[in-house]
């Protein structure tokens, strides 16, 4: 039996969320169900960090060494056509999507081009047809990712999926942490 066998590798953020590559998770997985409780974690942890390696950036300014954070492993199969699909840390993965989308929309008008590309990037991997494929590509969640990315108004259906309800509901809850957490001129080395 040949088998491609299973190999481990550091990512960063920049590396999973760039490029044409899209993301899926199949119908048999999971639902998106963290709550308040974990994605304050997660965020709590990554504002954190930033404040940690800003301070000790800043107390180096000669070192233009970059800290790395662990997040936790993310496993996923590759198929054609720059398609993966997550077997592991759809949760955070989600989450991080999510952050990124809400930091995108938060920008101030006087942020770098450079940011916002990278920040557009990390939520968006193209367009089909004018609209927009999310770098996590589900259809379920095509027209609440929409309006967020849009700022349009967005009711959740009745009979929507918990995955669905979940998503709306953490994502209003990451827009308002992210507001209470950044003054707007912190947000280009956050996102950095």
């Amino acid at each position: 039996m040949v088998s491609s066998g299973i190999t481990g590798r550091t990512f960063t953020l920049e590396t999973l969320f760039l490029g044409k590559t899209t993301y899926a998770i199949e119908y048999y997985q999971r639902e998106y169900e963290w709550g308040p409780d974990e994605v304050q974690t997660l965020l709590h942890d990554l504002v954190e960090e930033f404040k940690r390696a800003d301070g000790a950036r800043k107390a180096r300014w000669w070192s233009q060494q970059l800290t790395q954070h662990f997040l936790g492993p993310f496993v996923y199969t590759d198929e054609p056509g720059d398609k993966r699909f997550l077997a592991d840390g759809k949760q955070r993965f989600t989450t991080l999507h999510l952050i990124f989308l809400h930091l995108l929309r938060a920008l101030p008008d006087s942020a770098s081009k450079k940011i916002e590309r990278r920040l557009t990037g990390a939520v968006v991997a193209g367009y089909h047809r004018d609209r927009p494929r999310f770098r996590l590509e589900l259809d379920e969640r095509q027209q609440a990712m929409e309006a967020l990315l849009d700022d349009h108004h967005y009711e959740v259906p009745l009979g929507a999926s918990l995955s669905l309800q979940n998503l709306w509901a953490r994502s209003q809850q990451i827009a308002g942490d992210l507001s209470q957490q950044f003054d707007s001129d912190q947000l280009d080395p956050f996102v950095d």
